[in-house]
């Protein structure tokens, strides 16, 4: 039986997003597909008209205010699954982004793909989601070969490089912020996020 597929967007800054890159990178199988949002806006208008299943939102983000937007989400859409990402050292914080109108908290030294999507799993309301497999094996999380209905190699392979564009972003954006000074470093990078994005784009249509 094929696992349920969850489509998470994220909105917060680089560190949190290259250690989320990283996770689904390691974790190729996981049916997890994570989008970035750089703004508030920019996460309101990508959640309100295309398909999403979950926020993950970075609590210790510096270009925003989390808690605020939270709420703010949360007066938008009431009962759309957020989980906050939270470092164990600010567990005050997690508390807070609870009381605000998180659905869930997830450790930042915690996270893998397997976590996320575990927690997005628990989020969606029960008609939603498929009939769960063995619980000890975690076979749910993946996609495998000896499954009832096993995917085509064209969904992973579509997986496997929509991981790989979320990775080249990421990097993309770290290398931006480095070169911030360096005209044609920076039109480099900028050439880089675009074809990306236009892969992205690309393989999107093709689902």
């Amino acid at each position: 039986m094929l696992a349920q597929s969850f489509r998470c967007l994220f909105l917060g800054e680089n560190p949190s997003w290259l250690k989320i890159t990283k996770a689904l990178a390691q974790s190729p199988f996981v049916s997890l597909t994570v989008q970035r949002a750089y703004s508030f806006d920019d996460a309101c208008h990508a959640l309100s008209t295309g398909p999403g299943d979950a926020l993950a939102l970075d609590l210790h983000a510096s270009n925003f205010q989390a808690l605020d937007s939270i709420q703010k989400f949360r007066s938008e859409l009431p009962v759309f699954p957020i989980l906050a990402l939270f470092d164990p050292s600010a567990q005050d914080l997690a508390t807070k982004a609870l009381r605000a109108g998180a659905s869930r908290c997830l450790s930042l030294h915690d996270l893998t793909a397997e976590t996320m999507h575990h927690a997005i799993r628990s989020l969606i309301p029960e008609r939603k989601t498929q009939p769960a497999v063995q619980k000890d094996s975690d076979v749910g999380l993946y996609f495998r070969k000896d499954s009832a209905h096993p995917p085509s190699r064209a969904e992973v392979v579509s997986h496997a490089v929509n991981n790989l564009l979320c990775v080249i972003n990421a990097n993309a954006d770290v290398l931006a912020d480095h070169f911030a000074d360096s005209t044609l470093a920076a039109h480099s990078v900028h050439e880089i996020k675009k074809a990306a994005k236009s892969a992205a784009d690309l393989i999107r249509s093709l689902k």
